[in-house]
């Protein structure tokens, strides 16, 4: 399973980047900030020269595109000479390309890829940038519908999903250009995070609340057996957000991460299934059906149990087998390893598809995804080699 996603991984290897796909869909073709970093962490884990080189290229190519006010793109085309197209993100920012790209640089810095020097200002633009959109100097920042990864799901506001990354582009970047103010920005999201996000009395609630109204409005009447996946104005979410909840697991040591994974055990594993991206589904009888059915930019894909509304994909069954390792969850992460492997055998048209719907079990979206293939690469680094997952979290040791 390992070799067949290295494999796919180089072929997507160019001398511009990373890209997402094989396939000339869309504009799949294209080299993303998220995806290209992703499968650079891939490389890096694997200790995979051709895909690390092509993790330098990527974020070469977007240092040379960067906005001047420090923004980075969401993806850029190229044909055999140039790129010939940059996209900032057609309907909205995308803000985890900036904390991507930071991602990105931090590991290769820390790992000895790169020379600081020659990345500093370019850094040191995306952060402020960063910092500038935080506004009100609270360390969270606000995401626009159509904000992330998830760009065509109904969501918005303080996510959780971004926040987790800021703190870990962060913290990376703090160690990497010994910047004491970037480290303590880091704590302070961590601190945010935890007063915010946790939505249990049994745990300390102590720390600042962002919306104190919403925070005890929602907090008196709920309780979440996971990190919530965010709030804005007018309150909080209950949806659970499983990349959002795998990425604060990896960067957060805490005692909270333990009923996070009791949790989706119980809802998704003792099933024998697989945690969707977010849950519960989005049916036609809910009240935000009709927002999702009309949130699209070439065509609809949400349809119940598909793409971001209920799909399970493999690259975020890739990071939670990553937080599992980290918090120190073999067994969790031998079973997640043993069920995936299980699925594909079983399905010998799997293609490194981009999801697998959450009720027939099959496959769908695009083919040939490197955004599949890395998190499969994950699943496996976290199973067989889980010492190299130290090049994550330097700053925190396995659990055992």
């Amino acid at each position: 399973m390992k070799t067949q996603a290295i494999q796919l991984l180089e072929k997507l290897c160019t001398p511009f980047g990373i890209r997402a796909s094989l396939s000339n869909e869309g504009n799949y073709n294209a080299v993303f900030a998220r995806d290209a970093v992703m499968a650079g962490i891939a490389g890096l884990l694997a200790e995979n020269q051709t895909i690390i080189d092509g993790l330098i290229s990527s974020l070469y190519h977007f240092k040379v595109t960067q906005g001047n006010n420090g923004q980075i793109a969401s993806n850029f085309q190229f044909d055999t000479q140039q790129v010939t197209h940059v996209s900032y993100g057609t309907l909205s920012a995308k803000i985890d390309s900036c904390t991507y790209y930071l991602i990105g640089i931090g590991l290769l810095l820390q790992e000895g890829y790169l020379q600081a020097e020659d990345w500093k200002e370019s850094v040191h633009k995306t952060i402020e940038l960063l910092n500038s959109i935080e506004y009100n100097k609270k360390h969270l920042v606000y995401v626009p519908r159509g904000g992330n990864w998830a760009d065509e799901y109904p969501y918005e506001g303080y996510l959780l999903y971004d926040q987790a990354l800021r703190l870990w582009a962060l913290r990376l970047c703090g160690n990497s250009f010994e910047n004491a103010s970037w480290t303590a920005k880091a704590n302070q999201i961590e601190e945010t995070i935890l007063g915010n996000y946790i939505i249990d009395p049994s745990y300390s609630t102590e720390g600042i609340k962002y919306h104190q109204v919403a925070y005890k409005r929602f907090s008196e009447k709920t309780t979440l057996p996971y990190y919530a996946s965010g709030f804005s104005p007018i309150g909080y979410s209950t949806v659970f957000d499983l990349p959002a909840n795998m990425l604060t697991t990896l960067v957060i040591k805490h005692e909270f991460n333990q009923g996070v994974f009791e949790w989706i055990d119980e809802v998704f594993s003792s099933k024998e299934t697989f945690p969707s991206v977010f849950y519960p589904i989005i049916t036609p009888t809910d009240a935000n059906w009709e927002e999702l059915a009309n949130f699209y930019l070439f065509v609809f894909k949400n349809k119940p149990h598909h793409y971001h509304n209920g799909g399970i994909w493999m690259i975020w069954l890739g990071w939670a087998a990553l937080a599992l390792a980290q918090n120190g969850e073999d067994t969790r992460v031998q079973q997640l390893y043993d069920r995936c492997l299980h699925y594909i055998q079983q399905n010998p048209a799997f293609c490194f598809d981009e999801y697998i719907d959450s009720l027939e079990m099959q496959v769908g979206g695009v083919k040939n995804l490197g955004y599949t293939a890395t998190g499969i690469v994950f699943m496996d680094i976290a199973t067989h080699q889980k010492e190299r997952l130290q090049i994550l979290r330097k700053d925190i040791q396995l659990v055992e």
